[in-house]
């Protein structure tokens, strides 16, 4: 309870003489209905939600609706205040950069947004030891960072440039140094997917070419020749910058500081992977001298581990990285991941994020992105759900006060550009279309089982408590969880072989004569990630499979509509999509044995190293030879515009990933209208249910990023914050 004060003088008077008025009327009014109403209207009248007043539902959607950009006239800090060093923890959660499956598992588990027990949802923020309400800590001097940022002057363009960079890249460019050198030391550079993020960095990056130290680029294996590549050809060869892909982990920092490269490109594994020895280090020093302090055999020394990327030479001679690009940054934005983990270890003067896709899966992944952010208060995800998430606790649809408040903060740090009339005047088009069919009977039956049981364990799981919900995360079969049960879905909706049971023993081999088939119904999850043994008794079964294109409804819809297309358009290229790894290779071998066609395969089998070869070949291949792809690999980075058809064999859970995917072809550089083709199996439960998800997200998001996205030539909007 706080201690009494005293109240000031002149309030003390004031009491003092209401005191003294006596009160006389001695024709006192009476009371009814109608007065009262009309006082209250009269007093009512013009009172409406705004500033520091919440209004009802109904209030609040109608003002959302008929709500126009307004002066901002809240409490503001005459400068940012400034934070100390954020907390980080780690945990065994992986980042599935390069996923061969979509599983439920991101959208059950990914973000953790429940407001964690004991902590109440509410607007004030701690700011250097002080309480401040969140819309003065987003006030004025917020404001002012917005526009200082929008109305940076944009790059002028480069002498030795090869290129005519764009408006937007150029105001880009500018941006994102203006933030880096500013108190953040951040930029999110949110840009629409084929808008040419890439350039933009790159000439962020040109900018303080001049300056001592290197930058560095991590993106997913599947691009990094392709980063290089592009670095090389932006400029000409004495006015531009040197790139070059790490992948090599004995390559050491001096070495590196030798060569004189501008950039360093490297993948998210190998980030991840040159931390890990580092952190294993001082436990391997601690049983090293347990061993040596019990044991009578002589103990060698651990070796001590280098890597060029968290090397200390970096603070000796005071150079850390420049600029670190994080290239498809949703991938990382998990603030638990081990290589969102890694890249807060790095020696860096400032992060830049692309993605075109910020919120790829779910609005609360903005809460990751703050971890590479300087002079904030949100340093923890709990931190984040208490301002962002509010009152109504519902991470899956934030109330309008809560989108606000979270548009607000990321003004000053996010840029979103749509492709406007400009940009799509420089592409042929793009239609989307759904293929409509339907399951075998036996298939919709198994099918519509899966899905209900997993709803069954979707409303379970929510009804958890939270130690059984880590216990259930925990369990090394979770086949019986909802993840589980949606996989097995999506199988039986794919085709029966993918639910066969794979041995896990290494020597098993496929009997040429075999009168037993493979195992169905088995509650074991169906996993794309096995082993080589293991992947090739799975392609055994493949290759002896006389009805594949019989046995699924899929299958035989997916190739109907390569051969319909081929015959539509005969010169131009096709790829073929899909979650499912193996689905893929069920596909491949189809077309070898009914068409005599070798597809050309680019998923988590192709090794890093010939990932830009494959598609070098693919884009040199005859019109008929279509590409084979897994979502994971191809909805990352990767260009593709030399295809004009894309194929997706069934609708993903996260639908922007499929945005993701379309525009790998939809981008600067096609020179064709591209056909966007979706399979729908009408009577598949878990199409039906996965559709549902991808529109739920969508307008949540769609919602979010509403005045967030509009040209560099607009300025940004300054919605008022309504708590």
């Amino acid at each position: 309870m706080a201690p009494p004060r005293h109240l000031p003088e002149e309030i003390q008077a004031a009491v003092l003489r209401i005191k003294d008025v006596e009160v006389n009327n001695n024709t006192p009014k009476i009371l009814n209905h109608a007065v009262v109403e009309a006082f209250s209207e009269e007093y009512l009248k013009g009172l409406k939600p705004g500033t520091f007043l919440l209004g009802t539902p109904d209030e609040e959607d109608e003002l959302a609706r008929s709500s126009t950009s307004r002066g901002d006239d809240s409490v503001g800090f005459d400068s940012l205040p400034s934070f100390g060093t954020q907390d980080r923890r780690s945990d065994d959660n992986e980042e599935d950069l390069l996923s061969d499956s979509m599983s439920l598992d991101e959208d059950l588990y990914q973000d953790e947004d429940e407001i964690p027990m004991g902590i109440e949802p509410d607007r004030k923020i701690l700011v250097d030891g002080e309480t401040y309400h969140v819309a003065e800590y987003l006030g004025k001097s917020w404001v002012a960072e917005i526009m200082a940022q929008h109305n940076v002057k944009p790059l002028q363009k480069p002498p030795n440039i090869l290129f005519n960079p764009f408006d937007h890249q150029l105001k880009g460019a500018a941006q994102i140094d203006h933030c880096l050198e500013g108190v953040f030391k951040f930029f999110l550079l949110g840009d629409r997917m084929g808008m040419g993020k890439t350039l933009t960095a790159t000439l962020a990056m040109w900018i303080r070419k001049d300056e001592p130290g290197m930058s560095l680029v991590v993106a997913p294996a599947s691009v990094c020749a392709q980063w290089v590549n592009d670095i090389h050809r932006y400029f000409d060869e004495e006015g531009g910058l040197r790139a070059y892909w790490l992948h090599d982990p004995r390559k050491s920092a001096s070495w590196l500081l030798s060569q004189g490269f501008d950039i360093i490109v490297v993948s998210y594994e190998f980030l991840e992977t040159s931390l890990r020895p580092i952190q294993a280090f001082k436990g391997s020093i601690e049983a090293y001298a347990n061993a040596t302090r019990h044991a009578t055999k002589k103990v060698h020394y651990p070796k001590r581990p280098t890597s060029a990327l968290f090397s200390k030479i970096w603070k000796v001679t005071q150079q850390p990285w420049k600029r670190t690009v994080l290239d498809e940054a949703h991938c990382v934005s998990k603030r638990s991941g081990k290589r969102h983990q890694a890249i807060l270890k790095l020696p860096t003067v400032g992060v830049v994020c692309l993605s075109g896709t910020a919120a790829h899966n779910k609005w609360t992944a903005f809460s990751g992105y703050l971890d590479f952010v300087k002079a904030h208060p949100w340093t923890s995800h709990a931190r984040f759900m208490r301002t962002f998430c509010g009152a109504n606790a519902n991470p899956s649809n934030p109330g309008v006060v809560e989108t606000r408040l979270l548009q607000r903060m990321l003004q000053a740090i996010l840029v979103a550009r749509p492709l406007d009339a400009e940009g799509m005047s420089r592409l042929h088009g793009l239609t989307a279309f759904a293929v409509c069919f339907e399951l075998d009977p036996f298939d919709q039956i198994l099918v519509a089982t899966y899905t209900q049981k997993y709803k069954e364990e979707v409303v379970k799981t929510a009804r958890m408590g939270d130690d059984q919900t880590d216990q259930l995360k925990n369990d090394g079969d979770d086949s019986r969880s909802a993840m589980g049960w949606a996989s097995k879905a999506r199988c039986a909706a794919a085709h029966p072989l993918l639910l066969a049971e794979i041995p896990k023993k290494a020597n098993v081999q496929v009997p040429e004569t075999s009168e037993q088939g493979p195992t169905f119904g088995r509650l074991k999850t169906i996993t794309e990630d096995i082993l080589d043994t293991e992947r090739d008794y799975w392609l055994g079964l493949v290759q002896k499979d006389s009805r594949l294109m019989e046995n699924s409804a899929r299958v035989r819809v997916c190739v109907a509509t390569y051969l319909w297309y081929r015959a539509q358009y005969p010169g131009e290229k096709i790829a073929i999509a899909s979650v499912s790894l193996k689905i893929l290779d069920i596909m491949d071998e189809v077309l070898k044995k009914r068409l005599q066609i070798d597809a050309v395969r680019f998923d988590g089998t192709v090794a890093p190293q010939k990932r830009h070869a494959t598609l070098r070949k693919m884009e040199v291949a005859a019109p008929e030879v279509p590409l084979l792809i897994t979502a994971g690999a191809g909805a990352f980075g990767i260009n593709l515009p030399f295809i004009s058809c894309l194929i997706q064999m069934e609708p993903w859970w996260n639908i922007n990933m499929e945005l993701q995917y379309t525009f790998r072809a939809y981008r600067l550089g096609q020179q064709k209208q591209v056909k966007y083709i979706r399979l729908e199996a009408t009577n598949s439960a878990i199409d039906q249910e996965t559709i549902e998800v991808q529109l739920r997200k969508k307008a949540v998001n769609d919602r979010v990023m509403a005045p967030l996205t509009h040209s560099h030539k607009d300025e940004p909007k300054i919605l008022d914050l309504w708590v």
